[in-house]
């Protein structure tokens, strides 16, 4: 709310995540995150641009 004079930024975030484990002290882990922030006009009538982005990683933990 008000982040340098704006107001009402809309901020939405999806995420999901998996685990699969593949052997005896073997998993795979891989997730993805989406976030999108809309901004309005400003108080000095300046345009916002509005962000998005997209996170993926992928792993494995191995335990012994």
């Amino acid at each position: 709310e008000n982040l340098a004079g704006a107001n009402n930024v809309d901020a939405d975030r999806y995420a999901a995540g998996v685990v699969y484990t593949y052997g005896p002290g073997l998993t795979f882990r891989g997730s993805v995150s989406f976030i999108e922030i809309e901004e309005p006009t400003n108080i000095a009538g300046n345009t916002a641009a509005d962000t998005d982005a997209t996170t993926v990683s992928v792993g494995t933990q191995i335990n012994f």
